[in-house]
């Protein structure tokens, strides 16, 4: 029975090491998605030579290939792309709460386990 909690604890540790990681990519994404500009097109001088500039425009400025599961992607805006990805944090964030509850039970059964022996 220690040896199954021991695993089991190990495997939860794990767990949660990838989950804060998924969180900590999350939060990075998230900031530099807040950075991106809000309009889909800006004016730009487009340059022809070294001297030479004719007004133009950049657009697409702001848009993102997001993930959306299952191998699926699609253009997004940098704020659309920005709500999906706390959408997905949120529930990272919940499953690391779960993760570190469902370590202290099993740390307080392993506890248990050891003087008893």
């Amino acid at each position: 029975a220690e040896a199954a909690l021991r695993m089991r604890l190990e495997q939860l540790e794990s767990a949660g090491a990838e989950l804060r990681r998924q969180a900590e990519g999350c939060e990075g994404t998230m900031e530099r998605l807040r950075t991106m500009p809000d309009e889909f097109t800006r004016p730009y001088n487009v340059p022809l030579c070294s001297v030479a500039f004719v007004p133009g425009k950049l657009v697409h400025t702001n848009e993102v290939l997001a993930h959306l599961g299952a191998d699926l992607y699609a253009w997004r805006s940098a704020k659309r792309a920005g709500e999906m990805l706390q959408r997905r944090l949120d529930q990272t964030r919940a499953m690391q709460r779960r993760v570190a509850e469902e370590v202290e039970d099993v740390s307080a059964k392993l506890g248990a386990v050891q003087p008893a022996e």
